[in-house]
Protein backbone atom coordinates (compact mmCIF):
# COMPACT_ATOMS: atom_id res chain seq x y z
CA UNK A 1 0.00 0.00 0.00
CA UNK A 2 1.26 3.32 -0.65
CA UNK A 3 2.53 5.76 1.66
CA UNK A 4 1.60 9.77 2.13
CA UNK A 5 5.12 11.86 1.23
CA UNK A 6 3.93 14.06 4.44
CA UNK A 7 4.57 10.68 7.27
CA UNK A 8 7.99 10.08 8.28
CA UNK A 9 9.18 7.30 6.37
CA UNK A 10 12.57 5.20 7.77
CA UNK A 11 14.35 2.74 5.88
CA UNK A 12 16.19 0.10 8.07
CA UNK A 13 20.23 -0.33 6.87
CA UNK A 14 21.23 -2.51 9.43
CA UNK A 15 23.32 -3.03 12.52
CA UNK A 16 26.68 -1.60 11.58
CA UNK A 17 28.59 1.66 12.46
CA UNK A 18 27.45 3.37 9.57
CA UNK A 19 25.69 2.27 5.69
CA UNK A 20 25.67 3.76 2.55
CA UNK A 21 22.79 3.47 0.29
CA UNK A 22 21.34 5.17 -2.72
CA UNK A 23 17.57 5.77 -3.79
CA UNK A 24 16.54 5.25 -7.58
CA UNK A 25 13.50 6.29 -8.89
CA UNK A 26 12.01 4.43 -12.77
CA UNK A 27 13.30 7.00 -15.29
CA UNK A 28 14.55 9.76 -12.85
CA UNK A 29 17.18 7.42 -11.83
CA UNK A 30 19.69 7.36 -9.14
CA UNK A 31 18.21 10.89 -6.93
CA UNK A 32 20.03 10.83 -3.91
CA UNK A 33 23.87 8.65 -2.34
CA UNK A 34 24.84 9.33 1.22
CA UNK A 35 25.88 7.61 4.35
CA UNK A 36 23.53 7.35 7.71
CA UNK A 37 25.32 6.67 10.54
CA UNK A 38 23.66 4.76 14.01
CA UNK A 39 21.94 7.39 16.53
CA UNK A 40 24.08 7.47 19.79
CA UNK A 41 21.67 4.50 22.06
CA UNK A 42 20.09 2.68 19.09
CA UNK A 43 20.70 -0.64 17.74
CA UNK A 44 20.35 0.23 13.97
CA UNK A 45 21.27 2.54 11.61
CA UNK A 46 18.15 4.29 10.14
CA UNK A 47 16.93 6.94 7.22
CA UNK A 48 14.34 8.90 7.00
CA UNK A 49 13.92 8.96 2.87
CA UNK A 50 10.35 10.86 2.65
CA UNK A 51 11.75 14.05 2.24
CA UNK A 52 14.65 13.27 -0.68
CA UNK A 53 11.88 11.87 -2.28
CA UNK A 54 9.02 14.52 -1.95
CA UNK A 55 10.53 16.48 -5.11
CA UNK A 56 9.63 13.69 -7.88
CA UNK A 57 6.11 13.36 -6.58
CA UNK A 58 5.67 16.15 -9.49
CA UNK A 59 1.89 16.60 -10.94
CA UNK A 60 2.32 17.51 -14.43
CA UNK A 61 -0.85 19.01 -15.90
CA UNK A 62 -2.24 16.35 -18.11
CA UNK A 63 -2.24 17.00 -22.50
CA UNK A 64 -5.64 18.82 -23.14
CA UNK A 65 -6.42 16.45 -25.85
CA UNK A 66 -9.10 13.86 -26.25
CA UNK A 67 -7.96 10.99 -25.02
CA UNK A 68 -4.66 12.16 -23.94
CA UNK A 69 -2.83 12.05 -20.63
CA UNK A 70 0.62 12.51 -18.95
CA UNK A 71 1.92 10.67 -15.83
CA UNK A 72 1.00 12.78 -13.28
CA UNK A 73 3.49 11.38 -10.65
CA UNK A 74 1.22 11.52 -8.15
CA UNK A 75 2.04 7.92 -6.85
CA UNK A 76 5.61 6.63 -7.70
CA UNK A 77 7.88 3.42 -6.69
CA UNK A 78 11.42 4.12 -4.93
CA UNK A 79 13.74 1.96 -4.75
CA UNK A 80 16.96 1.98 -1.98
CA UNK A 81 20.07 0.13 -2.31
CA UNK A 82 22.03 -0.76 0.65
CA UNK A 83 25.49 -0.85 -0.70
CA UNK A 84 27.45 -3.10 1.72
CA UNK A 85 24.79 -5.80 1.72
CA UNK A 86 23.39 -5.37 -1.80
CA UNK A 87 19.73 -5.62 0.00
CA UNK A 88 17.05 -4.00 -2.26
CA UNK A 89 13.97 -2.60 -1.07
CA UNK A 90 10.93 -0.96 -2.80
CA UNK A 91 8.82 1.94 -1.16
CA UNK A 92 5.29 3.48 -3.21
CA UNK A 93 4.56 6.85 -1.63
CA UNK A 94 1.36 9.78 -2.78
CA UNK A 95 1.88 13.26 -3.58
CA UNK A 96 -0.51 13.58 0.10
CA UNK A 97 -0.52 16.41 1.75
CA UNK A 98 -3.90 16.05 3.54
CA UNK A 99 -2.48 15.03 7.05
CA UNK A 100 -5.29 12.34 6.83
CA UNK A 101 -4.49 9.67 9.02
CA UNK A 102 -7.73 7.47 7.91
CA UNK A 103 -7.05 7.95 4.68
CA UNK A 104 -7.36 4.73 2.83
CA UNK A 105 -4.96 4.09 -0.04
CA UNK A 106 -6.51 1.25 -1.31
CA UNK A 107 -8.80 3.08 -3.07
CA UNK A 108 -7.89 3.50 -6.66
CA UNK A 109 -9.53 7.03 -7.21
CA UNK A 110 -7.29 10.05 -5.34
CA UNK A 111 -9.88 12.87 -7.30
CA UNK A 112 -13.02 13.92 -5.56
CA UNK A 113 -14.45 17.41 -6.59
CA UNK A 114 -15.25 19.41 -4.07
CA UNK A 115 -18.38 20.72 -6.40
CA UNK A 116 -19.40 18.17 -8.47
CA UNK A 117 -20.06 20.74 -11.68
CA UNK A 118 -19.02 21.27 -14.66
CA UNK A 119 -19.80 23.13 -18.19
CA UNK A 120 -20.60 20.85 -21.21
CA UNK A 121 -17.50 22.94 -23.35
CA UNK A 122 -14.45 21.92 -20.32
CA UNK A 123 -12.51 18.89 -19.77
CA UNK A 124 -12.89 16.50 -17.01
CA UNK A 125 -9.60 15.25 -15.09
CA UNK A 126 -9.09 12.05 -12.77
CA UNK A 127 -6.27 10.31 -11.73
CA UNK A 128 -6.18 7.08 -10.46
CA UNK A 129 -3.92 5.12 -8.65
CA UNK A 130 -2.67 1.73 -8.96
CA UNK A 131 -2.66 -0.98 -11.92
CA UNK A 132 -5.49 -0.31 -14.69
CA UNK A 133 -7.07 1.88 -16.60
CA UNK A 134 -8.48 5.40 -16.21
CA UNK A 135 -12.21 5.15 -17.31
CA UNK A 136 -15.12 7.59 -17.00
CA UNK A 137 -18.91 6.49 -17.36
CA UNK A 138 -21.08 8.94 -19.41
CA UNK A 139 -24.29 9.15 -18.71
CA UNK A 140 -26.62 11.05 -21.59
CA UNK A 141 -30.00 12.93 -21.26
CA UNK A 142 -31.31 10.53 -23.67
CA UNK A 143 -30.96 7.77 -20.90
CA UNK A 144 -27.73 6.07 -22.59
CA UNK A 145 -24.39 5.36 -21.41
CA UNK A 146 -20.98 5.24 -22.53
CA UNK A 147 -17.82 4.39 -21.25
CA UNK A 148 -14.19 5.95 -22.16
CA UNK A 149 -11.16 4.53 -21.75
CA UNK A 150 -8.66 7.75 -20.95
CA UNK A 151 -5.67 6.81 -19.98
CA UNK A 152 -3.63 3.47 -18.87
CA UNK A 153 -1.47 2.90 -15.16
CA UNK A 154 1.88 1.09 -15.28
CA UNK A 155 3.13 0.08 -12.59
CA UNK A 156 1.50 -0.94 -8.79
CA UNK A 157 3.21 2.25 -7.58
CA UNK A 158 1.95 4.54 -10.39
CA UNK A 159 -0.63 6.88 -11.04
CA UNK A 160 -2.22 8.19 -14.15
CA UNK A 161 -4.34 11.18 -15.38
CA UNK A 162 -6.71 10.78 -17.29
CA UNK A 163 -8.69 13.78 -19.43
CA UNK A 164 -11.57 13.90 -21.73
CA UNK A 165 -13.26 16.52 -23.42
CA UNK A 166 -17.03 16.93 -23.18
CA UNK A 167 -17.20 18.55 -26.02
CA UNK A 168 -17.20 15.50 -27.51
CA UNK A 169 -19.71 14.10 -26.18
CA UNK A 170 -23.14 16.25 -26.83
CA UNK A 171 -26.07 15.39 -24.77
CA UNK A 172 -23.84 14.62 -21.39
CA UNK A 173 -26.02 14.76 -18.42
CA UNK A 174 -23.25 13.59 -15.64
CA UNK A 175 -19.87 12.30 -15.81
CA UNK A 176 -17.90 9.97 -13.35
CA UNK A 177 -14.79 8.19 -12.56
CA UNK A 178 -14.69 6.50 -9.27
CA UNK A 179 -15.18 9.28 -6.57
CA UNK A 180 -14.74 11.30 -9.35
CA UNK A 181 -18.50 13.06 -10.40
CA UNK A 182 -19.67 15.76 -12.09
CA UNK A 183 -23.33 16.72 -13.51
CA UNK A 184 -23.15 18.98 -16.29
CA UNK A 185 -24.75 22.32 -15.65
CA UNK A 186 -25.17 23.90 -18.92
CA UNK A 187 -22.54 25.71 -21.43
CA UNK A 188 -23.02 29.57 -20.22
CA UNK A 189 -20.07 29.94 -18.26
CA UNK A 190 -16.54 30.92 -18.88
CA UNK A 191 -14.30 30.05 -16.04
CA UNK A 192 -12.82 26.65 -14.76
CA UNK A 193 -9.88 26.43 -12.33
CA UNK A 194 -8.25 23.26 -12.59
CA UNK A 195 -6.40 22.28 -8.80
CA UNK A 196 -4.06 19.30 -7.22
CA UNK A 197 -6.04 18.42 -4.29
CA UNK A 198 -4.59 17.52 -0.91
CA UNK A 199 -4.24 13.67 -1.99
CA UNK A 200 -2.48 14.36 -5.30
CA UNK A 201 -5.28 13.89 -7.62
CA UNK A 202 -6.72 16.12 -10.16
CA UNK A 203 -9.85 18.01 -9.81
CA UNK A 204 -11.78 20.93 -10.98
CA UNK A 205 -13.80 23.83 -10.32
CA UNK A 206 -16.21 25.32 -12.23
CA UNK A 207 -16.89 29.17 -12.05
CA UNK A 208 -20.84 29.66 -11.77
CA UNK A 209 -20.74 33.72 -10.48
CA UNK A 210 -19.75 36.61 -12.36
CA UNK A 211 -15.95 36.92 -12.61
CA UNK A 212 -14.12 40.74 -12.99
CA UNK A 213 -10.47 41.21 -14.26
CA UNK A 214 -8.18 43.60 -13.89
CA UNK A 215 -4.31 44.51 -14.89
CA UNK A 216 -2.01 46.42 -12.03
CA UNK A 217 0.78 48.00 -14.06
CA UNK A 218 4.41 48.71 -12.62
CA UNK A 219 5.98 51.86 -14.19
CA UNK A 220 10.03 51.88 -14.29
CA UNK A 221 11.44 55.03 -15.25
CA UNK A 222 15.17 56.39 -15.29
CA UNK A 223 16.29 59.89 -15.79
CA UNK A 224 17.75 61.11 -18.06
CA UNK A 225 19.36 64.34 -20.01
CA UNK A 226 16.89 66.00 -22.47
CA UNK A 227 16.73 68.86 -25.23
CA UNK A 228 14.36 71.12 -24.07
CA UNK A 229 14.39 72.20 -28.24
CA UNK A 230 13.19 68.77 -29.37
CA UNK A 231 9.82 67.32 -28.88
CA UNK A 232 10.59 63.58 -28.51
CA UNK A 233 13.79 64.19 -26.18
CA UNK A 234 12.39 62.82 -22.68
CA UNK A 235 14.29 63.81 -19.33
CA UNK A 236 12.37 60.99 -17.99
CA UNK A 237 11.98 57.24 -19.85
CA UNK A 238 9.58 54.75 -19.45
CA UNK A 239 11.84 51.59 -20.18
CA UNK A 240 9.57 49.34 -18.73
CA UNK A 241 5.99 48.21 -17.67
CA UNK A 242 5.09 45.35 -15.86
CA UNK A 243 1.25 44.18 -16.12
CA UNK A 244 0.08 41.81 -13.19
CA UNK A 245 -2.81 40.28 -14.66
CA UNK A 246 -5.50 39.28 -11.50
CA UNK A 247 -9.39 37.78 -11.35
CA UNK A 248 -11.73 37.69 -8.89
CA UNK A 249 -14.05 34.88 -9.65
CA UNK A 250 -16.94 34.24 -7.93
CA UNK A 251 -18.43 31.05 -7.16
CA UNK A 252 -22.19 29.72 -6.92
CA UNK A 253 -24.39 29.10 -4.07
CA UNK A 254 -22.50 26.21 -2.25
CA UNK A 255 -24.21 23.87 0.04
CA UNK A 256 -22.61 23.26 3.83
CA UNK A 257 -21.48 19.69 2.61
CA UNK A 258 -19.44 21.52 -0.42
CA UNK A 259 -17.63 24.65 0.89
CA UNK A 260 -16.35 22.24 3.47
CA UNK A 261 -14.51 21.07 0.88
CA UNK A 262 -13.65 24.09 -0.45
CA UNK A 263 -9.98 24.18 1.24
CA UNK A 264 -9.09 21.22 -1.12
CA UNK A 265 -9.27 24.18 -3.89
CA UNK A 266 -8.25 27.00 -2.02
CA UNK A 267 -4.95 24.97 -0.18
CA UNK A 268 -3.45 23.62 -3.72
CA UNK A 269 -0.39 25.35 -4.72
CA UNK A 270 -0.98 23.93 -7.95
CA UNK A 271 -3.90 25.45 -9.83
CA UNK A 272 -4.94 26.86 -13.62
CA UNK A 273 -7.83 29.13 -15.02
CA UNK A 274 -9.07 27.91 -17.99
CA UNK A 275 -11.02 30.26 -20.19
CA UNK A 276 -13.68 28.19 -21.88
CA UNK A 277 -14.31 31.09 -24.42
CA UNK A 278 -10.75 31.31 -25.50
CA UNK A 279 -10.03 27.96 -24.63
CA UNK A 280 -6.62 29.27 -23.21
CA UNK A 281 -4.81 27.42 -19.71
CA UNK A 282 -3.16 29.37 -17.52
CA UNK A 283 -1.23 28.94 -14.30
CA UNK A 284 -2.67 30.87 -11.29
CA UNK A 285 -1.24 31.52 -7.77
CA UNK A 286 -4.75 31.74 -5.10
CA UNK A 287 -3.51 35.40 -3.37
CA UNK A 288 -7.01 35.48 -1.04
CA UNK A 289 -10.60 34.78 -0.83
CA UNK A 290 -13.91 36.47 1.13
CA UNK A 291 -17.15 35.05 2.20
CA UNK A 292 -20.97 35.66 2.11
CA UNK A 293 -23.68 33.56 3.40
CA UNK A 294 -26.93 33.26 2.92
CA UNK A 295 -29.44 31.66 5.79
CA UNK A 296 -32.62 31.10 5.41
CA UNK A 297 -35.61 32.17 8.23
CA UNK A 298 -37.51 28.67 7.81
CA UNK A 299 -35.53 26.25 7.83
CA UNK A 300 -31.85 27.65 8.73
CA UNK A 301 -30.13 25.76 5.75
CA UNK A 302 -27.02 27.91 4.74
CA UNK A 303 -25.63 28.78 1.30
CA UNK A 304 -21.85 30.07 0.91
CA UNK A 305 -20.45 31.90 -1.69
CA UNK A 306 -17.06 32.43 -2.09
CA UNK A 307 -14.71 35.09 -3.86
CA UNK A 308 -11.10 33.42 -5.13
CA UNK A 309 -8.39 36.13 -5.96
CA UNK A 310 -6.24 34.61 -8.35
CA UNK A 311 -3.02 36.71 -10.23
CA UNK A 312 -1.89 34.82 -13.11
CA UNK A 313 1.26 33.34 -12.18
CA UNK A 314 3.30 34.32 -15.86
CA UNK A 315 4.72 37.43 -16.42
CA UNK A 316 3.71 40.07 -18.84
CA UNK A 317 5.86 43.32 -19.80
CA UNK A 318 5.92 45.21 -21.99
CA UNK A 319 9.49 47.56 -22.99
Amino acid sequence: MATPIWKDTEIDLGTAEYSDFVISSGGAGEIYRGRAYRRPGEARVRARINDVCADYLTAGLPVMAHLSTTLSYAARSFTYSILATGRIGILDFVKDYSYDYGRDYSAQTLSSPAVGRADARQWIMATRLGTGAVTFTLRFKSGGTSTVRAASVTGSGGAATGVIDLTRYPGVESVSCGTAEYAVAGDCFRHVLYYVNAHGGWDSLLIEGVSSEADELERFTAGRRSDNSSPESRGTENYLNSVEKTHALRTGWLSDGESSRMHEVLNSTGVYLFDLGTRLMRPVVLTGTTTEYKTYKGNGNRLVNYTINARIAQQMERR
